[in-house]
C-alpha cells in the first residue's frame, strides 16, 4: 500500500468458507470514515472503539460504536455513550475478556 490513502467509511465482510468478500450497508447511526481503530466481536455484536478521521494527532477519537449483525438479514450501527472512556487513540487493540 501506499501512504497516500483515502480514508474510508465502508463495511465489507468474509465469508470465511467461501474465502470471499462481500460489501455491506447496515442500518442506524454509523461510524465515520476512520482508520486505525479498534474492534472486536462479542456475541453476534461488533464493538469499534477509537481510530483517526484524518491527519495524526488531531483526528485521533476515543468513541465508541456496536455493529449488531446477530440476524443474518439486517445489521445496524449504534454509538455508545460509554462512561469514562479511555483517552482518544489509534491503532489499539481491543480483547474479550471473561
Amino acid at each position: 500500500c501506499e501512504w497516500d490513502l483515502e480514508v474510508l467509511d465502508d463495511l465489507h465482510c468474509l465469508d470465511p468458507q467461501a474465502l470471499t468478500w462481500t460489501q455491506h450497508t447496515c442500518s442506524g447511526d454509523p461510524p465515520g470514515a476512520r482508520w486505525g481503530h479498534a474492534t472486536v466481536n462479542v456475541s453476534g455484536r461488533a464493538y469499534l472503539f477509537g481510530g483517526q478521521t484524518g491527519p495524526f494527532p488531531s483526528s485521533c477519537t476515543n468513541d465508541l460504536f456496536v455493529l449488531d449483525f446477530s440476524s443474518p438479514s439486517a445489521c445496524e450501527w449504534t454509538a455508545v455513550d460509554a462512561s469514562s472512556p479511555p483517552s482518544k487513540r489509534t491503532n489499539a487493540g481491543m480483547a474479550q475478556v471473561g
